[in-house]
């Protein structure tokens, strides 16, 4: 996925801002999982490692002042080979990332949450007029 570290970054980014205005709606115990399984992903930390307190603490401070800076700006246009997309656009970004076997997603979350993603596509189908992508 190096030759999409701009569309990764891009994302991220929407993430962020999304974590910087909704950070206070949840209960310090559920934001304190929720940060750690969000380290463990970009980390890339498997569930069965241990986590050092100091690293995730040192996260933590860092993501909180990241939170800071972000938490009045407003979501970021996705770009892609020279095009500007909505980030909530997830069928037309999808379209031209399909070749590539990637998935885009945005929507709502709990609380209404914004939240946005990009996985591998591992295999899609239809069932009832239903498309299901597995995403990886």
């Amino acid at each position: 996925m190096n030759e999409f570290k701009d569309l990764i970054s891009q994302v991220k980014k929407n993430c962020d801002i999304s974590d910087a205005k909704y950070w206070g709606t949840f209960s310090i115990c559920g934001l304190l999982l929720r940060l750690r399984e969000l380290y463990r992903s970009e980390n890339n930390i498997k569930h069965y490692h241990k986590i050092s307190t100091r690293d995730i603490g040192e996260w933590i401070n860092y993501k909180e002042k990241l939170w800071k800076e972000l938490e009045g700006e407003e979501f970021k246009d996705i770009q892609i080979n020279g095009n500007r997309y909505s980030p909530f656009e997830i069928n037309n970004i999808n379209q031209i990332l399909k070749n590539n076997k990637l998935l885009y997603g945005a929507g709502l979350g709990v609380h209404s949450k914004p939240i946005f993603f990009l996985a591998e596509l591992i295999s899609n189908k239809t069932i009832k007029d239903i498309k299901i992508y597995i995403a990886g």
